[in-house]
């Protein structure tokens, strides 16, 4: 039509955001997302560069609670509970990874987002993969931390999830003390308990077969990518890391020593810091 002016994508997320503005609060806030409500928090400098993470397995963003804390000072960040996890709303009939994948986007866009770095933490991993692989026009960076790579399919009668269904909260505790082997770590797997506990046995079960191999999306990454493994991981040994960032076109891999699986909880310090050196150094 004569006089039409074609609109960008950019602009479109960014009248939709400021459409949803009334609607937020400073902080945290629920954002719509197809059959689920997602609890989001946001933290940070509304300038700063943002960086946007993901949790793993039933583990809500309160993984990157100890880096936010550091990183907030400059950075914008954003975190979300995932489906089945935390505070958001959801049905385990909803899960799969390309809803995980979708609802990622979903949180860009309320926000206002346009571009970000994407972390992930062990399953979390394979998701913002798989979200730098859509749209890589809208991934300026990864952050993987030990990140996993499921060594087949997974099915809703394994023996884990059978597991899961049979004695929850037993399989729930095995599991922590796995990611948390230290005896000095009594608070953090209190924690993580706490946490992991707000999942129900349907959503984790359907999380955990939705999991799929990141190694297929990897040659479609155009991202910076840090890789952050652990030497004592338990949960993803460190041979996943290396093989991630192997597979990955510019990927810095860096290797903490005498910690397991959740260094974010763990070593938050570390993590933030590790973060600042790169993208200090490779994204600036």
């Amino acid at each position: 039509m004569e006089g039409q002016v074609s609109r960008s994508a950019s602009e479109d997320r960014a009248e939709e955001a400021e459409r949803n503005r009334h609607r937020l609060t400073p902080g945290a806030f629920y954002v719509p997302a197809e059959e689920a409500r997602l609890w989001t928090v946001a933290f940070g400098p509304g300038d700063g560069p943002a960086l946007v993470a993901v949790g793993g397995w039933i583990g809500s963003w309160e993984l990157w609670a100890g880096p936010f804390g550091k990183l907030s000072a400059r950075w914008r960040v954003v975190g979300f509970d995932h489906r089945g996890t935390g505070a958001t709303i959801s049905s385990a009939a909803s899960i799969s990874h390309e809803r995980l994948v979708d609802d990622i986007f979903v949180v860009l866009d309320a926000y206002g987002i346009d571009r970000c770095v994407l972390a992930g933490e062990s399953a979390g991993a394979g998701v913002v993969i798989s979200a730098a692989a859509r749209h890589p026009e809208r991934v300026a960076g990864l952050v993987l931390v030990d990140g996993f790579i499921p060594t087949g399919p997974r099915r809703d009668d394994d023996p884990f999830a059978l597991s899961l269904r049979a004695d929850f909260a037993g399989t729930i505790d095995r599991f922590v003390e796995a990611c948390l082997p230290d005896p000095e770590a009594d608070a953090l797997r209190h924690w993580g308990r706490l946490m992991l506990y707000r999942s129900t046995p349907e959503h984790a079960i359907a999380l955990y077969c939705a999991a799929v191999d990141p190694r297929d999306d990897l040659q479609h990454v155009r991202a910076p990518a840090l890789v952050i493994h652990c030497d004592g991981d338990r949960m993803a040994p460190l041979e996943d890391g290396r093989t991630l960032a192997t597979g990955l076109p510019n990927a810095t891999l860096r290797v903490l020593t005498g910690t397991e699986h959740v260094p974010t909880m763990t070593r938050p310090g570390e993590i933030a810091a590790l973060i600042e050196e790169w993208q200090a150094r490779v994204l600036d």
